[in-house]
């Protein structure tokens, strides 16, 4: 029975060995398809792919196309809107010259041909304005916005003799207000700006944040043609006044591009403003037209970034931005592109908060210390420090200051509402706005006019720029 049993067996063996390699010969050929149809089914999916990524690129170019026709709109309308202020403005001074016209005309003969020259140069103003043509076009399907009809280089001049021009009329003023007596005879004939010109009183500007109003105006600088501009810092603009504090236009707080953010610090060389934005640790330069061109800068502690930036002073001889890096404990120095160029007194400051610099010095005022540091130009290294809190520590807060011809320093002081006077070795000469004569509520940004007249922003409920001695 056993031997029945193993013979049962053999037999068997064989053929079930032959269905199992026909069953696994049939496993792997259908494997071998199924990795086959794989492979496949990967190519189409990556061909796929290769389509969706075309077509991602595709929109992502004409999205930024259509991001670069809107920025090219929206400077446009930024322009229009400056050029239709300034026909505005110029058209109120035509009429303003022509009323004053009649009655210069009984003064004199020299007087009338005085307006004759001023009405003339309005006219010349007006007129380069209104040549300036918006112009726009159509392009497959999409907008695009042309230049302003003359090239940046022509638009930056022709705005520049605007200003030039419109300030050219002053200097007879001036000439004749420098030969009156020196005390000061205050006539408040209005809110706002008060000029403390000699005897003379004018007012320009109110609190707010409307055409011709300030909000807590922090620094200032005076261009070559003495054109005034304000950093207007709660209403984050520049405000722009010619000479005589008359308000001709702001900008900065409306546009899309360039918009400022609490400015604090400004400067200005030949043809470019530079503004310090402390509320996005950033620096921004304009033409002096108001139009933007770049901005540099973000929170931080490296090269090119900022913390809290305060004062600028403009270099015109050698090109070089300087930067009060205040939450940095620093300064820094750009080219007047914005390039990098150097680290100044890093960790050895406490709070610099405004500078100024001539041909060999960069002198900076360090709130923290309460002194003046004095920097060489050529090495970068201390010279001298100059101690300013005053007869017992008078000096509270130091925040601006101006070093005039003769060699003394004035500090604006809004902590005792006055401006301290040292001599040039730090000897403790006066305070002004603390003798009853004159009132200087919450003292800011100092600047010289092109006469040697010191100018001062104040706070209070009237926001005030005086014009002192």
């Amino acid at each position: 029975m056993a031997e029945q049993n193993e013979e049962e067996k053999s037999n068997i063996e064989p053929g079930f060995k032959r269905d199992l390699d026909e069953i696994r010969k049939k496993i792997e050929a259908h494997f071998e398809r199924l990795a086959s149809s794989i492979e496949i089914l990967k190519g189409k999916l990556l061909d796929q792919l290769r389509v969706i990524e075309d077509i991602y690129d595709r929109d992502q170019q004409e999205h930024k196309e259509a991001l670069d026709n809107l920025e090219k709109a929206s400077e446009c309308l930024e322009t229009n809107l400056v050029v239709n202020r300034l026909r505005e403005v110029l058209g109120n001074s035509l009429a303003l010259f022509e009323t004053e016209k009649e009655e210069i005309k009984k003064k004199g003969k020299a007087e009338k041909k005085a307006v004759c020259v001023w009405n003339w140069e309005l006219e010349q103003s007006l007129e380069n304005i209104c040549s300036v043509d918006i112009k726009s076009r159509s392009n497959t399907g999409n907008t695009e916005v042309s230049n302003v009809g003359v090239d940046r280089e022509d638009q930056t001049n022709a705005n520049a003799n605007v200003i030039t021009n419109a300030n050219t009329n002053t200097n007879a003023d001036m000439n004749a207000h420098a030969n009156t007596n020196t005390d000061i005879d205050v006539d408040i004939t209005g809110n706002g700006v008060e000029t403390f010109h000699n005897n003379l009183v004018n007012s320009a500007v109110n609190k707010g944040n409307g055409l011709g109003e300030m909000n807590c105006p922090t620094s200032l600088v005076v261009t070559a043609t003495g054109v005034i501009f304000a950093a207007d810092s709660n209403n984050d603009r520049v405000c722009v006044f010619l000479p005589k504090l008359d308000y001709f236009f702001h900008f900065g707080d409306k546009i899309t591009f360039g918009k400022m953010s609490y400015p604090r610090g400004i400067a200005a060389s030949q043809d470019i403003l530079f503004v310090s934005n402390s509320g996005s640790d950033s620096i921004s330069c304009y033409y002096l037209n108001g139009e933007f061109i770049k901005r540099i800068g973000t929170g931080g502690s490296k090269i090119a970034e900022f913390k809290n930036p305060e004062g600028l002073a403009y270099d015109e001889v050698d090109r070089v931005l300087y930067v009060c890096d205040k939450g940095n404990n620093r300064v820094q120095a750009f080219n007047n592109k914005l390039d990098f160029k150097r680290e100044i007194l890093r960790n050895e400051l406490v709070k610099p908060l405004s500078i100024r610099t001539n041909n060999s010095v960069v002198v900076i005022l360090d709130e923290g210390e309460t002194c003046l540091h004095y920097v060489d130009k050529s090495s970068f290294q201390r010279t001298k420090d100059i101690v300013t809190r005053g007869p017992e520590g008078q000096v509270k807060q130091p925040t601006s200051f101006e070093v005039s011809s003769e060699g003394s320093i004035y500090i604006s002081d809004p902590g005792n509402d006055c401006i301290a006077v040292f001599k040039e070795d730090g000897v403790w000469l006066s305070c002004i706005g603390k003798d009853g004569v004159l009132e200087l509520p919450h003292p800011m940004g100092l600047a010289w006019t092109r006469e040697g007249h010191l100018l001062c922003l104040c706070w209070n409920d009237k926001q005030q720029l005086l014009e002192l001695f």
